[in-house]
């Protein structure tokens, strides 16, 4: 008997179709976590769509889930980087990061990604510039339970971050002393002027 059809690939708000695409990737800090330090120069966890890439990363969801450490009155907020270029050196906007490779959602299988997953700190020439903050805000002792698993949802792509520039997720309170696994999650979408990815 033939094997079932895969349905088209929408990539609406469908789940399904979204994973079978194979474009749909979790970019993840291990469970030991990192520190979720406040936005500078040496900033957290970064998502860099080099300007070379050819695809949208459409962010679809935010987690952090805490390991350790001091938690005082912050908020998860979310920054960005503009002219992040394509390179990493002495003289570029990212000036040294150790990159990790993303789970694609379709796992053992789908594309490779494009985009540049930096699970711990990275140097950058200037610090990123605050967007917004997630709306999930956090106070008083980890032990009490303030803040295990922060999640947000940016459906339909209210945040795309285009080729050339960064993404981060960081605390808003430097004073913060905060250790936890940051993941990400998200979708490569090809641009069509650039095509065949």
């Amino acid at each position: 008997m033939a094997s079932p059809a895969i349905p088209a690939l929408g990539l609406q708000n469908n789940e399904t179709d979204l994973t079978l695409s194979g474009r749909g990737f979790i970019y993840s800090s291990a469970a030991a976590g990192v520190v979720a330090a406040a936005a500078s120069t040496s900033s957290p966890m970064m998502l860099w769509n080099p300007s070379d890439s050819g695809v949208n990363l459409r962010i679809l969801e935010v987690r952090i889930g805490a390991v350790s450490g001091t938690v005082i009155t912050s908020h998860l907020g979310y920054g960005f980087l503009t002219g992040a270029g394509a390179q990493v050196g002495t003289a570029q906007p990212i000036v040294s990061a150790t990159f990790a490779n993303p789970v694609n959602l379709l796992i053992s299988g789908g594309k490779a990604s494009r985009v540049k997953f930096a699970p711990a700190t990275v140097s950058l020439t200037a610090a990123p510039t605050y967007l917004m903050t997630s709306g999930m805000s956090a106070g008083g002792a980890l032990a009490a339970g303030p803040v295990f698993e922060l999640v947000d949802f940016f459906q339909n792509g209210k945040i795309i971050v285009p080729p050339g520039v960064a993404f981060f997720a960081f605390v808003s309170n430097a004073a913060m002393a905060l250790t936890a696994s940051i993941a990400v999650i998200g979708v490569e979408e090809p641009i069509p002027v650039t095509g065949n990815y």
